[in-house]
């Protein structure tokens, strides 16, 4: 799962 590693490592618009 590459989409949740990249998400999980800095998700600053995701977060909000």
């Amino acid at each position: 799962m590459i989409f949740f590693a990249i998400f999980f490592r800095e998700p600053p618009k995701i977060s909000t």
